[in-house]
């Protein structure tokens, strides 16, 4: 599960051009399901058919963290508008003992803005595609413990030699595992979401400072983590706060040698790391459509964007 919230890696450490992050060209391609649901991963809507889980949001930073914490380039400003649609059918049956399984497919329509100076680039378009095969959750006793498989597919636009992308212009997998302990009192829930994000080469490498030529470029691999704790106002309202990690435990790897000493060197491997804290706010309209209100603030960063996420979740039955 993704979306393409972009900023360019490297040439920001340069002061060239573009916006900071590992991952290349883009935050990691696992991160769009960690911090905007806010609570309850497992808060899913009936099974028996197709529903459409709809997220608009938007993400705005003043500052961009280099590999050691410091402001790589003052002045500069990300702005980020997202809808992604996130498309889910939930039949009612089962597989192995399993209380649902899901087909999931996220389309996702991206606005990315970055401004230094003077200068400005936007970019508006379709990000790449993320494609959830399949999920199953099994319920056992309070807790319901589930996984799901998503891969994303290159299929958003990239110009290696453009400031701004809405693709990565390469394929990635994220195994996800989910555990959601539901108080027997109907008091409130927490919920525990991991990730593992493996990111598969770019042939076709974006043109910066250190590698002139787009030699093709891999990122690392990298951890996620969520946690949230929910309670429940009253049957219908709930409120949340959250916690959200990522760690990039493998260096990003450039094919021109020259420019993977770089990477390793100057760059400290391009090394992706956040810490994130949220509050948020869930309505449960007519007992089965819940609306969630999602605000997160990024409050460490590696090699990222330093800033601030408003996300509205709404459910609608198809």
């Amino acid at each position: 599960m993704r979306f393409a919230l972009k900023w360019i890696a490297a040439a920001i450490m340069v002061s060239v051009a573009g916006i900071s992050h590992a991952a290349e060209n883009g935050q990691p391609s696992g991160s769009v399901a960690f911090g905007i649901d806010g609570m309850s991963n497992f808060y899913l809507p009936p099974p028996g058919g197709w529903w459409l889980v709809n997220y608009t949001g938007m993400y705005w930073a003043n500052r961009i963290d280099g590999p050691h914490g410091e402001n790589a380039v003052p002045g500069a400003k990300l702005d980020v508008e997202y809808n992604v649609f996130a498309f889910k059918y939930l039949p009612n049956t089962g597989i192995l003992g399993s209380t649902w399984t899901a087909f999931e497919i996220y389309p996702t329509l991206v606005r990315t803005s970055f401004s230094n100076g003077a200068d400005r680039s936007t970019r508006f378009g379709f990000a790449d595609l993320a494609i959830d095969p399949f999920g199953l959750a099994w319920k056992v006793g309070n807790a319901n413990i589930g996984f799901g498989t998503t891969f994303t597919v290159p299929t958003g636009e990239w110009n290696p030699n453009s400031e701004v992308n809405v693709g990565d212009n390469h394929f990635s997998w994220n195994p996800q595992l989910y555990y959601d302990w539901f108080d027997p009192q109907g008091r409130g829930d927490i919920s525990v979401h991991g990730s593992y994000e493996l990111n598969f080469r770019n042939n076709q490498g974006l043109v910066t400072y250190f590698n002139p030529t787009g030699s093709p470029y891999t990122s690392g691999q990298v951890w996620h983590l969520e946690v949230a704790a929910a309670y429940n106002v009253n049957q219908n309202l709930s409120v949340a706060g959250s916690v959200v990690g990522a760690y990039q435990f493998t260096d990003d790897k450039v094919s021109d040698p020259q420019a993977n000493a770089y990477v390793q060197n100057a760059l400290d491997g391009n090394r992706y790391e956040d810490v994130s804290v949220g509050v948020a706010v869930r309505y449960l309209f007519a007992k089965v459509i819940p609306v969630n209100l999602t605000y997160t603030r990024d409050v460490y960063a590696r090699n990222k964007a330093v800033g601030n996420a408003i996300v509205l979740r709404v459910v609608v039955p198809l």
